[in-house]
């Protein structure tokens, strides 16, 4: 995970765009520490520096009203050591020294604007450190459903001892579960968790080689296939790339299969992840209308899709900044060009 440093005046107003901010970037699946919490003791200036050395980026608070001689002292030793620095400031902030060489961010600009140049600033500065990131969490099917699938007991406690090893993100135990499962009964919900697993792992290639060997096994299974096509889409999104035109290509390729799934039994985070992709190739019609037919399929979809943020912030920020009907619908109180905040 990215971790940035959070630098800004320890007073009321200091903190209260401190608060604004660390909410978002913990959207943005951002490890966020600043010079609070202090080892007694030992030498402040030494802790803070060390803090700011092990991170990848530092975003430094400023304002007429919240401004410190250190904060230029912290952004000044984060640049010398490489880390690289993100102002959000107002239009009272002060701009001295090689300021303009950081990025910057207005926030007289409004709110919207700002989270989505702060993601972009974060997503540049992930390209540049080669940080990946890491594949969402496996969301399980209703008990409810699995109940109904008329498994045999015993097959059925391996199952959701599976899902249990899911939920602690123990990834090697979770292959091992599943493949003996498998091995035993050819359960094609072990089959399609294995494959889970082994994108977790970010084993890509031994995922994808596997739904090809087990996918013909499921013929008939719209359910099955639904989840292996789905899975087989994360193969391709979630490993790293060397550059965009590969990363395009494999996005156009996971659409097609995320398309499958949908089409054999409708999914709510398959859908997202469709919608998602037809965001990265810029097809607007193609990523609205999968939209519209989530929120046919759930009419809660708009509070789900909210509850998602703070596992896909940094995707759902790129999702709102690209469709104004999105946006609209899913973050109305977030307009363009508005000023949401006063420092």
């Amino acid at each position: 995970m990215i971790r940035g440093f959070l630098s800004y005046k320890y007073d009321d107003d200091g903190k209260k765009l401190a608060d604004l901010v660390r909410k978002l970037l913990e959207t943005l699946r951002v490890d966020v520490i600043d010079g609070t919490d202090l080892t007694a003791g030992q030498p402040t200036d030494t802790q803070i520096c060390e803090r700011i050395r092990n991170c990848h980026f530092l975003i430094c608070l400023r304002s007429r009203v919240a401004e410190a001689d250190y904060l230029d002292s912290e952004a000044g030793f984060a640049r010398g050591n490489g880390v690289p620095v993100i102002h959000i400031c107002d239009s009272s902030a002060t701009r001295r020294g090689i300021f303009n060489e950081d990025y910057v961010i207005a926030l007289e600009k409004g709110e919207f604007n700002a989270a989505i140049e702060l993601t972009n600033s974060i997503n540049r500065i992930k390209h540049k450190e080669n940080v990946s990131e890491e594949p969402p969490v496996t969301h399980h099917s209703p008990v409810a459903t699995i109940e109904a699938e008329g498994w045999p007991d015993a097959i059925k406690k391996r199952i959701y001892e599976i899902r249990a090893a899911f939920d602690t993100k123990s990834f090697q135990d979770v292959l091992d579960k599943a493949t003996a499962l498998y091995n035993e009964t050819n359960c094609w919900r072990a089959a399609v968790a294995r494959s889970a697993a082994l994108v977790n792992l970010g084993r890509y290639d031994e995922a994808d080689d596997w739904l090809g060997k087990v996918i013909p096994t499921f013929a008939g299974n719209n359910r099955a296939l639904a989840l292996a096509y789905h899975n087989k889409g994360g193969c391709l999104v979630y490993r790293p790339f060397e550059n965009q035109r590969s990363r395009r290509e494999a996005v156009e390729q996971a659409a097609s299969y995320y398309q499958r799934s949908v089409n054999l039994e409708p999914g709510f985070f398959v859908y997202i992840d469709l919608v998602l992709a037809y965001l990265e190739m810029s097809a607007l019609q193609e990523s609205e209308a999968a939209f519209g037919k989530l929120l046919n399929h759930w009419p809660d979809a708009r509070d789900r899709l909210r509850k998602e943020i703070e596992a896909r912030g940094a995707q759902f920020v790129q999702l709102v900044c690209k469709s104004q009907l999105i946006a609209d619908i899913l973050y109305p109180q977030l307009q363009r060009g508005v000023k949401n905040h006063e420092a």
